[in-house]
């Protein structure tokens, strides 16, 4: 009909339109103790239903504002070689998933493939398998189909933790304890107790990209 286009309906609403409003917009890119008040992340207190000791699933949207080596996206943990588990950025623009296991130790999930540039919303999504093998996804919100890296040795269960969950900030990396905020925006966070097959974290994806233009 007359008067529609690729954003309005034949009544003149709006189709599709990109939210933005309600991310988590972090633009400090100062650590923790540098931050103004609101530009800390998120806690959210901790609860049995997430002290997840096995199957894992965390995904969610990311749009990053600021070239710093290493800061936190969201993290289960009272420190980055404790019990629990996040995910974080650090060195070559990578991601990484971290998590402790019932040994203690510190299982690092990154791939060379795996990074994400300035100013462009990303669904990244982490698995990890007791009895097979975590799998890495990202794709940009323009993208038809994800990027899919399947690490190549399991692991064994995570060890119990009980921590808040933080989001857009936390602990420090592998490049040391220093908090650092994430600078940028946060979406959409899901963390599930159990492994997503990669079809179940396509169908994450395509509901949620609408609302993550680029």
């Amino acid at each position: 009909p007359q008067g529609v286009d690729g954003s309005r309906d034949a009544q003149g609403f709006l189709m599709n339109r990109a939210r933005n409003t309600s991310s988590l917009n972090l633009t400090n890119p100062d650590d923790a103790a540098g931050a103004p008040a609101g530009e800390t992340g998120v806690v959210i207190n901790n609860s049995p239903t997430v002290d997840i000791t096995s199957d894992l699933t965390i995904c969610g949207w990311i749009k990053r504002k600021d070239n710093n080596d290493s800061y936190n996206i969201i993290q289960k943990k009272a420190t980055w070689n404790s019990a629990g588990f996040g995910l974080y950025y650090h060195t070559a623009d990578k991601w990484y998933a971290e998590y402790t296991d019932t040994s203690a130790a510190t299982a690092q999930k990154s791939h060379a493939t795996m990074t994400i540039p300035l100013d462009e919303w990303y669904f990244i999504c982490f698995t990890h398998n007791d009895s097979g093998n975590d799998v890495q996804y990202q794709a940009s919100s323009s993208a038809a189909a994800l990027t899919v890296y399947t690490h190549g040795s399991a692991k064994a269960n995570i060890a119990t933790n009980t921590e808040p969950i933080l989001i857009g900030s936390g602990t420090g990396g592998t490049s040391g304890a220093t908090s650092v905020n994430f600078s940028g925006q946060l979406d959409g966070f899901t963390i599930y107790n159990k492994t997503l097959d990669a079809t179940e974290v396509l169908r994450n994806f395509k509901a949620t990209k609408g609302s993550h233009r680029n």
